[in-house]
């Protein structure tokens, strides 16, 4: 990535925005966290583990009883950190779940098993799924098999299908993915919040320490080599995040404005600042002269930006903001569609020779799958 992008900038002759996904950025850190708590070296013990969930699913199903299901032990966390992160997580995905703000199926299905383990009474009649596929390009995948194994643990004892030391460390990362990283998945496609959810995603593990430390460590390693929108280019995206509050985009504003325009912005990988877990710094800190890129590339002129002068609630008011405002707003973080035509190219590449036919073939498929993404009676009578 780093050649290509060089030379696209060299070619250019202007820097770029650098980020990665977020999706892919956020199933690492449960990757990394997953094995440092099993203790494996690689991913092979836990597909088993997903496989014997799957190929045993028939067996279990009928048998499901949800009121026998290992949920979070609210009494037990009373007080606690733990209780206010998963008072947190309820609150948000509830909100997720009423608006229904979700692109795919599998992430509502997440955020309901992240409910059902914290014992919300707003989900209806929720139902397990069969499960889903677990290759390593799936986003979702571990996070839905770890809390579904966690919440039917019972019952896949019950009937012998997994032993009880294949499972001694799914409670841990199942508290990861349901006090943690389910929100902050679902939150990922936000630019705006990036910046302070990364931010905020590093506070939480380190107060996280003090209940398990193998987790803490292992997350913020994870993080802190995934900084992207913490970088002096791209932490400017909180000046649009409304979530926060007045002051803090306001001094991000007054400390870009004491830097003046840089004539020569520098091309290449942006820096990842270096963040001391024991004084972890506020979004303001992190600004420097590189934090213009993003005004310059929207060419936005002097009196254009006199907006970070004023109180952030007025901002509104001014043009230059606005423009900025949507850029942010729109601007996409995550390539899932990307993934998904990587997929497909994979899947039908050998379909036939001819590169046009191929082609046309493909978007066939693509429209198709769109149009019949779900193959109930309902869906096909439509279009009788």
């Amino acid at each position: 990535m780093q050649g290509a992008c060089v030379l696209l900038e060299k070619w250019q002759g202007r820097p770029l925005l650098w980020f990665a996904c977020r999706h892919h950025i956020y199933e690492l850190h449960i990757k990394h966290v997953a094995l440092a708590v099993s203790g494996n070296m690689s991913d092979g013990p836990v597909d088993n583990l997903f496989k014997k969930n799957q190929n045993f699913w028939e067996t279990i199903k009928p048998d499901i009883n949800l009121n026998n299901l290992n949920r979070f032990e609210w009494s037990k966390r009373k007080g606690t950190f733990l209780e206010e992160q998963a008072l947190k997580t309820k609150i948000y995905l509830e909100y997720a779940l009423f608006t229904e703000k979700f692109p795919r199926g599998d992430y509502k299905h997440l955020a309901e098993l992240v409910l059902v383990w914290l014992g919300s009474d707003k989900l209806g009649n929720f139902k397990f799924r069969k499960p889903i596929a677990f290759h390593h390009a799936r986003f979702l995948s571990k996070a839905i098999y770890y809390m579904t194994i966690e919440l039917l643990t019972f019952h896949l004892q019950q009937f012998d299908i997994i032993r009880e030391e294949e499972i001694a460390t799914v409670p841990q990362i199942a508290e990861f993915i349901g006090l943690f990283h389910a929100r902050w998945f679902l939150k990922t496609p936000l630019a705006v919040s990036s910046p302070s959810l990364d931010l905020c995603a590093i506070r939480d593990m380190t107060k996280y320490g003090s209940f398990n430390k193998t987790v803490s460590t292992t997350a913020i390693k994870s993080i802190k080599n995934h900084l992207w929108f913490l970088t002096e280019q791209n932490v400017v995206f909180a000046l649009c995040d409304e979530t926060l509050g007045n002051n803090i985009r306001e001094k991000i504003a007054k400390k870009l404005f004491l830097y003046p325009r840089p004539s020569n912005l520098t091309l290449g990988k942006p820096l990842f600042p270096n963040i001391d877990i024991k004084k972890i710094p506020e979004l303001w800190q992190l600004v420097g002269p590189q934090s213009w890129i993003l005004i310059q590339q929207l060419n936005l002129s002097v009196i254009e930006t006199e907006w970070m002068q004023v109180s952030s609630k007025g901002w509104n008011n001014f043009s230059g903001y606005r423009v900025l405002k949507t850029f942010v707003e729109k601007l996409t973080v995550v390539n899932d569609c990307a993934e998904r035509g990587v997929k497909l190219i994979q899947d039908f590449t050998h379909i036939c020779q001819d590169e046009e036919l191929k082609q046309s073939l493909m978007i066939s498929i693509s429209n198709h799958r769109q149009k019949f993404s779900v193959n109930s009676k309902k869906n096909l009578s439509e279009i009788l």
